[in-house]
């Protein structure tokens, strides 16, 4: 599954009830493979843009796209991102 397919699961995974209300901006960049996307939260809805990259976004997340892949044990993305949060991952927000 492609960085941009892996995102719009994760749009139409989204209940919008739950996100009502909820704005924010991310800047995701996987250095191992030269991705960008810019990814924004607004209107309970999850859109992406790939080669974009945000100018005030509320978080930039870089992290390895070979990380965001599952793992031989058979755990999914969501499971291992945290492991992935305290490791590799290099964050950078004002807010957070």
């Amino acid at each position: 599954m492609s960085t941009e397919q892996w995102l719009d699961f994760i749009g139409i995974s989204l209940d919008p009830k739950k996100a009502d209300g909820m704005q924010f901006t991310i800047n995701l960049v996987t250095p191992d493979n030269g991705e960008q996307y810019a990814i924004e939260m607004s209107n309970a809805t999850l859109t992406n843009i790939r080669g974009f990259q945000a100018k005030n976004p509320t978080l930039t997340v870089t992290v390895n796209r070979a990380d965001l892949k599952p793992s031989d044990d058979g755990s999914s993305v969501v499971r291992r991102f945290d492991r992935v949060w305290q490791g590799s991952v290099r964050r950078r927000s004002e807010r957070f």
